[in-house]
């Protein structure tokens, strides 16, 4: 093979960088292994629930947003800060801000994170994390909304909105009872394992086919014999 230059080219072992993580051998037994967890069973409905937008819980003192100002930078040492494109890629926070920044907000544990600006994502914060601009954070009275519920009103809203920014203030959320919030936050929560899930598999899967390429294309991995003759 030559190169631009007309100088002659030749891909070796050497020329392939340092393994980092999982083998081959490794990634195909993860793959090979899949499970998907199982599917929540959904009833159809009669009729659309009545419903109360989010803004409309805003005036009554069941829901609070807050947001962080576009003035927050990320830095090199403080705490952890959640940005947008980690809620959508559903990973950690990425970021490190000072918390004592004016107008720095920290969302708790139990609040719902809200990727804004863009295809609109939500889920239920697990622990104490500041927020990036971009980021709303949603604080239910826990006693009148399931948080888990909320973020999957939204996340539908999000849905239908085909990836144009929405007005939070509008979505509508269903007036339901607390228990009744709750068994649809359950299966709420069953859909976004399995999605969690085929993320994990989709992201193996890409390793495992690059991985692969890059191996026969090097002589790093070897097809058995005889893999391709017809027939067998």
């Amino acid at each position: 093979m030559a190169d631009a230059a007309g100088a002659p080219t030749e891909l070796t072992a050497r020329d392939t960088p340092p393994r980092e993580g999982p083998t081959y051998g490794e990634l195909r037994d993860v793959v090979a292994a899949f499970h998907p967890p199982d599917l929540p069973a959904l009833e159809q409905g009669e009729s659309p629930w009545p419903t109360v937008t989010l803004g409309e819980l805003v005036d009554a003192g069941a829901l609070t947003v807050l947001e962080s100002p576009p003035t927050l930078m990320a830095t090199d040492a403080g705490s952890d800060m959640l940005t947008a494109k980690d809620i959508r890629l559903g990973r950690a926070a990425s970021k490190i801000c000072d918390p004592q920044t004016p107008g720095a907000v920290t969302a708790q544990q139990g609040d719902v994170v809200v990727a804004v600006g863009g295809p609109t994502v939500a889920r239920v914060c697990t622990a104490e994390l500041l927020v990036a601009p971009g980021v709303m954070v949603l604080r239910g009275n826990p006693n009148v909304i399931d948080a888990v519920f909320l973020s999957g009103v939204v996340r539908a809203a999000g849905e239908m909105a085909a990836g144009k920014p929405i007005d939070l203030f509008a979505v509508n959320f269903p007036r339901l009872p607390l228990a009744g919030q709750r068994d649809a936050g359950a299966a709420i929560a069953r859909l976004m394992d399995i999605e969690n899930a085929w993320r994990t598999q989709r992201l193996a899967v890409e390793r495992l086919v690059a991985d692969g390429l890059a191996g026969l294309a090097t002589g790093m991995l070897r097809a058995p014999s005889g893999a391709g003759d017809l027939g067998e």
